[in-house]
């Protein structure tokens, strides 16, 4: 909401909002080294659900590599035209990429 209101000050201002959902690293061995270690809590339920997750909830799990690429490229303007069109949720001019949009979009789905 705080960029849609820069936005009408400032209209030069172009943002999108991306709504992943469980954002998962494990197949992105790149970027292991920034995401551990983390709280003996959380790493551990991350390593028991994780699995679970992926099996049982599949469309909604982020993975980082695609969903980095897909921001980046979002970034750059890529994806404008497809997220313009009918189907994308928007708060004033700025799209909302949902973690379904952004699976059906990289192809993911």
């Amino acid at each position: 909401m705080a960029l849609a209101a820069a936005r009408k000050v400032n209209p030069r201002l172009h943002a999108n909002t991306v709504r992943p959902g469980f954002v998962d690293w494990i197949d992105h061995d790149v970027i292991k080294p920034y995401v551990s270690p983390r709280p003996v809590v959380k790493q551990t339920a991350i390593t028991l659900l994780g699995p679970v997750y992926r099996t049982v909830f599949p469309g909604k799990c982020s993975p980082s590599q695609p969903l980095g690429r897909f921001l980046a490229e979002m970034a750059m303007g890529k994806w404008e035209k497809e997220t313009s069109g009918p189907g994308f949720d928007k708060i004033d001019e700025f799209p909302v990429v949902t973690n379904f949009d952004f699976r059906r979009l990289t192809g993911l789905n």
